[in-house]
């Protein structure tokens, strides 16, 4: 059950309406806690008040899932990170900024004979080493830099045997031109950030081929 409160509070002259959900006193010390953890600055008082609700209600998610994973519902179980403030629909706008393409692939192979090789039951590449460590994108749509990243890190690997990690800052920075030939690769943000809203790896892709190569990250570091 939810219980809607309002808030009429005098300042100056002016007053100012909330409307705020029940939070749990419970919560608080968490609360506060997740706050430090994460270092969340919020604009004001209701924008925290906002977090609050949306926070509780994914916390409220992880626990009953968790405890259904430990009733053996689920093989997993969630955990608390930095997104736990914000709701699914502005996780969806911000983080999933991959864009499908619209060309039509007019050169494929419609036929291709099998190898007949033995497929193995699972591969974990992480353990043969072709794979980097978690990388966090922040608040940017530039998922689609980190695939790309981590497709050019594992076939470098393969061929060098060399582990490097790749610049998702260098695609998100530089590839400007490529949006004209692909509309959907480039959108300034709002911000001014490079890339924020999505793009495609295609294009990415076709900007180390005509670049020569793509910085290392160590050298040209991820701030989006």
């Amino acid at each position: 059950m939810q219980i809607h409160v309002i808030l009429c509070t005098v300042l100056f002259g002016n007053t100012v309406s909330i409307s705020l959900k029940f939070t749990s006193f419970r919560l608080d010390n968490e609360w506060e806690l997740y706050k430090k953890s994460y270092n969340k600055i919020y604009a004001d008082n209701n924008e925290e008040i906002q977090r609050r609700v949306i926070w509780e209600d994914n916390v409220r998610f992880i626990e009953h899932h968790n405890m259904a994973a430990d009733r053996g519902e689920h093989t997993y179980w969630l955990g608390i990170n930095h997104f736990a403030d914000m709701s699914e629909k502005e996780v969806t706008q911000k983080m999933k900024g991959y864009k499908m393409s619209r060309d039509v692939i007019k050169d494929g192979s419609s036929y291709l004979p099998p190898n007949n090789v033995q497929v193995p039951d699972e591969v974990d590449w992480r353990q043969k080493g072709y794979v980097t460590p978690v990388k966090d994108q922040g608040q940017c749509g530039s998922c689609w830099s980190f695939s790309s990243t981590g497709a050019l890190e594992g076939q470098h690997f393969r061929k060098t045997g060399q582990l490097v990690s790749l610049s998702e800052q260098n695609l998100v920075d530089c590839t400007f031109k490529y949006a004209q030939a692909q509309p959907c690769l480039y959108i300034l943000s709002i911000k001014g950030s490079a890339g924020c809203n999505g793009g495609l790896c295609s294009g990415a892709a076709q900007y180390v081929k005509d670049n020569n190569g793509i910085d290392a990250e160590s050298f040209y570091p991820y701030g989006s």
